[in-house]
């Protein structure tokens, strides 16, 4: 919820969430910082709802548990409230209603101490403390409405049961977000769902070759490599939230924190080097079953080249804001770009020819041979497995996913959509067509399974006011 109460400038009609109604009783403010324009006056501009139903679009497609869908863009023939807000085209920009599902977050179970209701009368505004005990009487429910849980669980055995689940789905979601170098920025108790899917796209970005990149300007804030661990604190406050206000009787007991951390990072290294080997091209089912220690030896050689002069985060967005100054580089640092190496040596070819390719992008001799056999082992173990007269044809089919899945990811960095949306803040005509080739063009990249058509997004009253 951060500091304001969750959904600030959100109403609901039926099973549908409309995101820029205006600002409600649960705005608040956020403490020693000027307002959030957008927040303050509880509007969202065009290019911000299409940034909204692109990433919706692309992590649906991309991440196993998806995001919450962004059904439709409605056009209020109106604009924003704040001024501001123009980007210097000297008229407010255009305004627009999101329309999406709703989800219950762990944020909606969670205290938010700071917030402070901003509009009187707040004698119908009950206490934070209140409400968050009501709220976590009911999330065994909310539990049993994602997870489907057995008939005859009680209450503690469900809340157990769906603080694993939890655990395991953010760990998964969060494993293939970093190895398909998509980065949230904001991950937090009221950006994902409890089901693990994400919401709200404001910092949502992609990292090309895997650069530490941070997501907001705080000294020692999350960033794409750490991100991870602001979900597993997410999911150590709930824990918290649930010992204080649920007490167990009888013979059950609350599972301990520890025990859930357990499997989120188990299921977080386990699956982490599962994503990253699907660099090579080479499909899930057979990493699996490929030998462990090799697999292992692998994923290090690959984590290696990620992370060899690049361990500085630094960050692009916001750069003249006041609070990067000192705090961290504004530009990336790094040796090697992993996607650029793997697509290299992603043709069919001999080992001496990948030694050839590998010798053009790699100084670190040691690194290079490393990579070189772990790899040739991977992809002629995998080929290995098929009948003599078709293992050439998979050969060029692992090749051709590799170089899919490292493709330019690029045109989905924050500031590349920026400068696309911000010309639909003033004209919106063509935006439906401009998130359908985006989206398209994104899912032919991580999708494990491409498709050739898009899910797409409506763009509707034109004329409404």
């Amino acid at each position: 919820m951060g500091y304001c109460g969750g959904s600030a400038r959100c109403g609901i009609l039926d099973n549908l969430q409309l995101k820029g109604v205006g600002k409600n009783q649960l705005h608040g403010t956020r403490p020693n910082s000027p307002a959030d324009s957008w927040h303050s006056s509880g509007t969202v501009c065009v290019s911000e709802a299409g940034r909204e139903a692109i990433w919706s679009s692309v992590c649906e497609a991309a991440l196993p548990y998806g995001a919450v869908a962004s059904l439709a863009i409605v056009l209020t023939g109106t604009r924003t409230s704040e001024p501001s807000q123009g980007q210097g085209t000297g008229h407010p920009p255009r305004r627009a209603l999101l329309v999406r599902e709703p989800a219950l977050r762990p944020a909606h179970f969670l205290r938010n101490v700071y917030f402070h209701a901003s509009n009187p009368p707040t004698a119908k505004t009950c206490q934070d403390t209140e409400r968050t005990g009501i709220a976590i009487h009911r999330l065994a429910d909310a539990f049993a409405q994602a997870f489907e849980p057995k008939a005859s669980d009680t209450v503690i055995s469900t809340i157990n049961s769906g603080l694993l689940e939890m655990a395991r789905r953010f760990a998964a979601q969060l494993a293939a977000s970093f190895a398909k170098r998509i980065f949230h920025g904001g991950l937090c108790s009221s950006n994902i769902a409890l089901d693990g899917r994400f919401l709200d796209f404001g910092t949502m970005t992609t990292v090309s070759a895997y650069r530490r990149r941070s997501g907001a300007p705080i000294p020692g804030g999350p960033d794409s490599w750490t991100q991870h661990t602001q979900l597993a604190t997410t999911i150590a406050h709930l824990h918290t939230h649930v010992a204080r206000f649920l007490k167990c009787s009888g013979r059950e007991s609350l599972i301990s924190v520890n025990e859930i951390h357990q499997e989120f990072y188990a299921i977080w290294n386990t699956l982490t080097e599962i994503e990253l080997l699907k660099l090579t091209g080479v499909a899930e089912p057979s990493l699996e079953a490929y030998p462990v220690l090799c697999r292992t030896r692998l994923c290090k050689c690959l984590s290696e080249f990620i992370t060899r002069g690049a361990k500085t985060p630094y960050i692009l967005w916001d750069a003249d804001d006041e609070r990067l100054r000192g705090t961290r580089p504004l530009e990336s640092t790094g040796k090697y770009d992993l996607n650029q190496i793997l697509s290299a040596i992603a043709h069919p070819r001999s080992s001496d020819e990948i030694w050839l390719a590998l010798s053009a992008e790699v100084d670190d001799v040691w690194l290079a041979r490393e990579l070189r056999e772990s790899y040739s082992n991977l992809v002629d173990w995998h080929c290995s497995k098929y009948p003599d007269g078709l293992r050439e044809a998979e050969r060029v089919k692992v090749a051709r996913n590799a170089q899919r899945v490292n493709s330019d990811v690029s045109f989905l960095t924050r500031e590349a959509l920026e400068v696309d949306l911000k010309s639909f803040d003033i004209e919106p005509e063509g935006l439906d067509r401009y998130i359908h080739a985006t989206v398209a063009r994104a899912k032919a990249i991580f999708e494990d399974t491409p498709q050739e058509d898009a899910a797409g997004i409506d763009l509707v009253g034109r004329e409404f006011t």
